[in-house]
């Protein structure tokens, strides 16, 4: 592969070395699994690698050794690393197309049943009924399956998982997400309907071309607001402050097994006070639209941080 590498320097490569780079272009998306979205010219519809794609995707990379020089010192280069450099132009040129991905678009609906397809294989237990597969984090859970309107409406309850256009590794946030759901509910789940719930439960609003200013622009009620605000923080337990930022309010996402480690307590007990909570809420303020809801946690936000 040398000799083609650096015919390749020089614009000539021969239809041998052009044959062998698409072989190791192949090798490197079925190697690292890497996802469609690093060819320019796709529509994002299927994971699935084709040949005429992977050639494209060849053709898009060459264009961008020649357009960056990334080539042009090769004869610099003693020639047993030359294979090594040239592999690592391709992996950085990947990477820096999938951050490239990320940031205008987040995690896709595929990604995410990708991932949770592979959770379930490795960690969690089957179950066929109806032609359809159910899925269970503990064997106990398949004692009893709730309707899907019943899971569906005590998993509208969970706090997002943020996603940033810095994050660089979904897998773990999906992970908190299926654990989460399965925590909550103590039940086995359809799988199409775990993954529609955990591509929910992942908030990409940071992608969204959203006005920072909204906030002040807004005519909201503050006095009622602060009213609503300090009646939550009379009926609250103040020891439970800080475990309330870190499960709704923490820009990190800490599932519900994690914070029952983190402080020590039964998971039952986090089940529990993460729900009064949200009964709280529930009773005393319902928002009159999404950006005052928005506004309102945002105040809480800011007041649970100064009493912690």
């Amino acid at each position: 592969m040398i000799q083609h590498i650096i015919d390749l320097s020089k614009k000539e490569l021969s239809q041998e070395g052009y044959k062998k780079l698409i072989s190791l272009v192949r090798h490197f998306i079925n190697k690292y699994n890497w996802p469609k979205q690093i060819l320019d010219e796709t529509d994002n519809q299927n994971y699935d690698w084709h040949l005429e794609e992977i050639i494209l995707f060849t053709h898009q990379f060459i264009a961008f050794l020649f357009e960056k020089n990334k080539l042009k010192n090769i004869d610099k280069i003693p020639e047993e690393y030359i294979e090594y450099y040239f592999h690592q132009v391709i992996v950085t040129y990947v990477s820096s197309k999938i951050q490239q991905f990320q940031k205008r678009t987040g995690i896709s609906y595929e990604t995410v049943k990708r991932i949770v397809k592979e959770i379930l294989t490795q960690s969690c237990i089957s179950t066929e009924l109806k032609e359809k597969m159910y899925w269970a984090e503990e064997e106990k859970y398949n004692n009893e399956i709730l309707p899907d309107s019943e899971i569906e409406s005590q998993v509208s309850f969970l706090p997002k998982i943020p996603i940033h256009s810095d994050t660089k590794h979904f897998k773990p946030l999906v992970i908190n997400a299926v654990s989460d759901i399965f925590s909550l509910t103590e039940t086995s789940i359809e799988e199409n309907l775990l993954i529609k719930m955990t591509y929910s439960l992942l908030d990409q609003s940071s992608f969204l071309e959203i006005d920072t200013e909204d906030d002040e622009q807004e005519d909201f009620d503050d006095e009622m607001i602060n009213s609503r605000i300090k009646q939550i923080i009379q009926k609250m337990d103040s020891e439970d402050i800080p475990l309330l930022l870190d499960y709704f309010f923490r820009e990190k996402s800490f599932s519900l097994s994690e914070l029952a480690e983190k402080n020590n307590i039964p998971k039952s007990t986090v089940h529990y006070k993460m729900n009064k909570f949200k009964e709280l809420l529930q009773e005393i303020l319902v928002p009159n639209n999404e950006d005052e809801g928005k506004y309102f946690l945002k105040k809480l936000h800011k007041k649970l941080d100064e009493i912690e």
